[in-house]
């Protein structure tokens, strides 16, 4: 549920998934593209959103054929802005 994550103006993004020994890890190697899958998707439903809080449930909605999905019990305040977390299990 995105009125969970706590709201900050500016969003950093990231894509996690489990290593074999079940931590969590940032995917260095495809992150450049999930971001621009991520773009995509906000500028072709961006007529949707009309408030921040709008556009997080935007962000809320992508998910990526290679199973990333938005996991709101990850996302958190970081410094000054939201870190919005995707995770493949």
């Amino acid at each position: 549920d995105p009125s969970t994550v706590p709201y900050k103006t500016r969003f950093t993004v990231k894509f996690i998934e489990r290593a074999a020994n079940g931590q969590l890890k940032t995917v260095t190697h495809l992150s450049k593209l999930l971001k621009g899958a991520l773009v995509r998707h906000l500028v072709s439903n961006s007529a949707e959103a009309g408030t921040a809080e709008s556009a997080l449930e935007l962000v809320a909605g992508f998910s990526h054929p290679e199973g990333y999905v938005f996991r709101p019990e990850l996302t958190a305040e970081v410094e000054r802005a939201t870190e919005i977390v995707f995770l493949r299990d």
